[in-house]
């Protein structure tokens, strides 16, 4: 896991940017809390032990992706993010802790 830094950004377009799309629009300022990210895709071998966990807030698909394979990254990143990341996080700590005795 790596950490990023928590801060403010202007996200969006502005009004006068000719290629921009409506839902670009408007500009405004962005406050992000420091969080922690994954430095390396989740694999959709890793992604299944995940979605067959108990739920948390929901029952997560068990191959959300369009291209398989087990070592291909789960590349539907939207369902991974909104609906996997609280049970992905549950059990990440213990994951690391596996692979470091592996070490």
């Amino acid at each position: 896991m790596v950490s990023i830094a928590g801060g403010k950004f202007q996200m969006g377009a502005h009004q006068d940017e000719s290629e921009s799309l409506e839902d670009e629009r408007p500009q405004h300022i962005v406050t992000l809390n420091p969080f922690y990210m994954g430095k390396y895709p989740i694999t959709q071998a890793q992604w299944k032990v995940i979605a067959k966990l108990p739920k948390i807030k929901r029952c997560l698909k068990l191959e959300p992706s369009c291209f398989k394979g087990d070592n291909l990254p789960v590349e539907r990143v939207i369902p991974v993010l909104y609906e996997g990341a609280p049970n992905y996080m549950r059990n990440e700590p213990q994951r690391m802790q596996r692979a470091q005795r592996k070490k």
